[in-house]
Order: C-alpha cells, then sequence, then structure tokens
C-alpha cells in the first residue's frame, strides 16, 4: 500500500513539473488561434474506426494564420491547460487544449488534452540535428529530476500519415510527455504536439487528431 502511494505521489509531482514547463512556455508565447467549426472527412485510416462518425460531427477546425496549418479537434477539449514540449530552440506555444472533465489523481489539471509548439531550425541545423538535440536534452533533464545516471529509455519512432505527413515521435525521453515532431515544407520549422502518454481512452482520439494536421503552403 505504502509503495502504491509513494508511486502515486512520484507520478503527480513529475506530471506538475511538466505542467509548469508548459504553462511557462505558453505565457512566454501565447500565440494565435482562430478555431471554427467544420465536418471531420468521414474517410480515416482503419486505426481511427472505432471513434464513431456520430462523435466525429462535433468537432471543430483549429487554423493558425500565422505559421499557416490546421487540425480538427472535438469539441469536449477546451483552450486551457498546459503540457511542456521542445526544450530546445526558443519553441513557440501555437495552441493549448484540455478536457476540463478530466484530471490527474490527487490534482485539478485537467489530463486529456495536447499543446501544440513551433520551433525554429537554427542557421545551419537540419531536422535530425534537432531530434538529436532534443533527445539529449530530454534524457539531461530527466536524469537531473530523477537525480539518477540510469540509462534512458528513450526512443524514437517514425509515424506516416496517409497525408503523406511524417511524424517522429519521441518515447520515454522525459517524464511521461510523448513529443511528435514534424518539419514545416520550407523546412525552417518544427511543428511540436505533446501529449499525457499515459491518459486513458484519450490516446485513439489523440492519434486520429494528429492524422488531420495539415500545412497551408
Amino acid at each position: 500500500m505504502k509503495k502504491a502511494f509513494f508511486a502515486s505521489i512520484a507520478l503527480l509531482m513529475t506530471f506538475l513539473f511538466s505542467l509548469l514547463l508548459g504553462y511557462q512556455n505558453i505565457q512566454a508565447n501565447p500565440g494565435t488561434a482562430t478555431p471554427t467549426r467544420q465536418s471531420v472527412p468521414t474517410s480515416t485510416p482503419a486505426l481511427f474506426a472505432t471513434i464513431s462518425p456520430d462523435t466525429k460531427s462535433h468537432w471543430l477546425t483549429y487554423t493558425n494564420t500565422q505559421y499557416q496549418f490546421h487540425f480538427n479537434y472535438p469539441d469536449s477539449l477546451k483552450s486551457f491547460g498546459a503540457i511542456s514540449g521542445p526544450v530546445t530552440s526558443n519553441p513557440v506555444a501555437a495552441f493549448n487544449l484540455a478536457d476540463p472533465n478530466t484530471g490527474m489523481p490527487f490534482s485539478d489539471a485537467p489530463f486529456d488534452g495536447l499543446n501544440v509548439y513551433v520551433v525554429p531550425i537554427l542557421n545551419g541545423e537540419t531536422f535530425d540535428s534537432y531530434i538529436a538535440q532534443e533527445k539529449a536534452q530530454l534524457i539531461y533533464w530527466e536524469r537531473v529530476w530523477r537525480k539518477t545516471e540510469i540509462a534512458s529509455t528513450c526512443s524514437q519512432e517514425i509515424i506516416m500519415e496517409p497525408t503523406g505527413l511524417l511524424w517522429t515521435h519521441l518515447i520515454g525521453c522525459f517524464s511521461d510527455i510523448g513529443r511528435y515532431y514534424a518539419l514545416f515544407p520550407d523546412g525552417k520549422r518544427v511543428l511540436v504536439v505533446s501529449r499525457v502518454s499515459s491518459t486513458p481512452g484519450f490516446p485513439e482520439v489523440f492519434d486520429y487528431i494528429l492524422s488531420t494536421f495539415r500545412f497551408d503552403r
């Protein structure tokens, strides 16, 4: 019982630390948002077939006119909350979403949700070198936070959407946050989406949200 209690406390502290990082990013870089109601296309990959058509009709479209991208999300998600994202190259928080009806145990912080960031690619830097730098910094902060030198479980996978958009997913690199990275068409910025990895029931919805991201140029 005591082990379970202390494990819950450790998870809570990690989550709250991640929220603080995300909140600081959002306060410093508020971003812009233009949500509009729009039907989600009914043609979806088989992976997301368990999301019913009736549910999809209650989705909104977020359009960012500054960075020229858009995506769909369920109207149960509201524009608040904070989830930490990228840790290098001065990220700008573009949009944050959370379901106010969900929460972290022992906390009133919303649990189901995501944050969207835009990160500039520095001169002479490539997408691969940026990802390598991100991984190194996330591993560093994981060790600082946990005060240990144990080997990190940080790994990455490539996700290809039906549209051809490629996401690089960093897994287990720091705290309980999953981070997804996609290169803008001009090669000068990286789009980053982060979410709490252990959210029960939300990953299926998140996967569909991720599949709706589009660049407008």
